[in-house]
């Protein structure tokens, strides 16, 4: 991203193919840009590679979820996917965990780099801290829209499966 600097939506580009030959792990990016430079919360391309590697994933876990649940599917065929499906649920979770844990230094001011000016009550400290809160509740937030749609998901496909139902109604 430092060469990509007076261009970093190509260096988004990149990255993004990058993951998609995995040659780099979602979670390589995410402690890029969350770990160490208070002031990565801040630009709008670090948070459009964060949202895009976090949408990868939670778009592979979305798909290999539908696949487990599609009409069509023997008992065989849909015990086949469950371990995949399990993969990339703790996948996702795992992601959002090491997210979590990067970003509650900052929200909550203790982060080292927050510290730097004495006390954490300078204009630049507030300041990254409320980048870190913006950034834990959003993700917070996609989170809990996974989970939610992972359970809304399994009801239905329970109650399908329960019975005999062969297309599901709102």
């Amino acid at each position: 991203m430092t060469y990509w600097k007076d261009q970093p939506g190509i260096g988004v580009n990149i990255v993004d193919k990058l993951l998609n030959y995995t040659i780099l792990s979602p979670q390589s990016v995410i402690e890029w840009a969350l770990e160490s430079k208070s002031s990565r919360l801040s630009r709008a391309y670090v948070y459009e590679l964060v949202a895009a590697t976090v949408g990868k994933v939670t778009g592979r876990f979305r798909q290999v979820i539908s696949a487990r649940h599609a009409l069509n599917l023997t008992a065989e065929q849909k015990q086949a996917l469950q371990e995949p499906a399990e993969a990339e649920r703790k996948s996702m979770k795992e992601l959002f965990v090491v997210m979590e844990d990067l970003l509650v230094p900052w929200a909550s001011g203790t982060k080292d780099q927050t510290m730097e000016d004495g006390d954490g009550s300078s204009e630049e400290a507030a300041a990254i801290i409320q980048w870190g809160e913006r950034w834990l509740r959003t993700f917070r937030r996609k989170i809990a829209v996974e989970e939610a749609w992972f359970l809304e998901v399994e009801k239905i496909a329970g109650a399908i499966e329960g019975n005999g139902v062969m297309a599901m109604e709102d």
